[in-house]
């Protein structure tokens, strides 16, 4: 009831050489995307192994995502952090890939690379480059879209992805904590929290927006059981830049597009004597 998966095995021909492969497709219930597991064992020397995928989108716009933002570029072949887009006024298709950056639109045509057995003479002595004998696994995603569609947010579907949700099973505990809890929320949904860590008694955060709109009113909002006692806001090397007020466990903050900023959040318990 949740997915079906389809599973094709063949073999790759090359000129010189054969590598058997096995993909498995799957397909979601309650999703709206495709998610692909191709594996195979690398045998012969000097090729490059792509996925593509043939759409009916003609002189769209391509974006590629960047740290901390997207980009759009021409066809051709670019680094993608983790999402390709191309779309046209009506429709798109979204390639999220897992660790292989090397994307490609050409004539409606989205590629993704997936290996390429190299060795470039003059600088590297080793055979390692060509990986022969060592099974290899890929994953990547393909999102496709309408612009209608409002809960199309690329960058959050690829951190989804790429830092999926665990599971696990504990013992319960004797302690005070509530049955859900979260430590803070961010907000709006084009907000995203790249870095959430706790130095001594504050919490070091770093934010930006990644749609290339803009926040008027970005929020953050710490959770029970911390309490702010001192928000401020720091460049890359933790200087101050400048101090914010706060209601309750809450701060407001504007962003421009494509912008980030760090934030220093000093933090007390709300009962004295319980840890954070």
């Amino acid at each position: 009831p949740v997915r079906v998966t389809l599973q094709v095995k063949g073999e790759l021909v090359f000129k010189d050489y054969s590598s058997p492969f096995v993909q498995k497709i799957y397909v979601y219930s309650n999703l709206a995307r495709i998610d692909f597991c191709t594996g195979f064992l690398p045998c012969g020397r000097n090729y490059r192994l792509r996925v593509c995928f043939p759409t009916n989108v003609k002189k769209g716009n391509v974006r590629h995502e960047i740290p901390f933002g997207s980009v759009k570029r021409p066809e051709g072949e670019y680094s993608a952090w983790r999402w390709v887009d191309y779309a046209d006024k009506e429709k798109g298709v979204c390639l999220i890939n897992q660790g292989l950056p090397g994307n490609n639109i050409t004539d409606g045509v989205i590629l993704l690379s997936l290996f390429r057995a190299a060795n470039i003479k003059g600088r590297n002595d080793s055979d390692s480059g060509f990986g022969e004998g060592e099974r290899r696994e890929f994953r990547y995603t393909l999102r496709p879209f309408s612009q209608a569609d409002k809960t199309y947010l690329p960058h959050r579907e690829a951190e989804k992805i790429n830092s999926p949700f665990l599971s696990g099973i504990v013992i319960p505990g004797r302690g005070n904590l509530s049955p859900t809890m979260s430590f803070l929320e961010v907000s709006p949904d084009n907000v995203v929290l790249s870095c959430f860590k706790k130095e001594g008694d504050a919490l070091i955060l770093r934010l930006y927006e990644a749609a290339g709109k803009g926040v008027k009113a970005a929020a953050i909002i710490l959770k029970s059981p911390f309490c702010l006692s001192e928000a401020k806001e720091t460049d890359c090397l933790g200087r101050e830049i400048k101090k914010y007020s706060f209601k309750g466990n809450k701060i407001s903050f504007p962003l421009a597009p494509f912008e980030l900023k760090n934030f220093v959040l000093k933090i007390k318990t709300e009962e004295k004597g319980k840890r954070p």
